[in-house]
């Protein structure tokens, strides 16, 4: 693989799981609810959740995370 492909592989994976995370907030789910009915691990989205407040800060993301 070449440089910019796995550079775009990153950004979408950033999406995928940037969406996933968005789509749970707005859900009103627990993180476990959620990840059991949409078939994903709870640690991978743990994993996201945690990059993505550590990118952007609590503030940015909204209240509610800790669900």
């Amino acid at each position: 693989m070449t440089e910019q492909s796995l550079q775009q592989d990153r950004i979408q994976k950033r999406q995928y799981w940037e969406a996933k995370i968005s789509r749970w907030k707005e859900s009103g789910m627990s993180q476990a609810e959620y990840c059991r009915g949409h078939d994903l691990k709870i640690k991978t989205f743990s994993y996201w959740l945690r990059k993505f407040r550590n990118i952007l800060g609590s503030n940015i993301l909204g209240s509610g995370l800790e669900k």
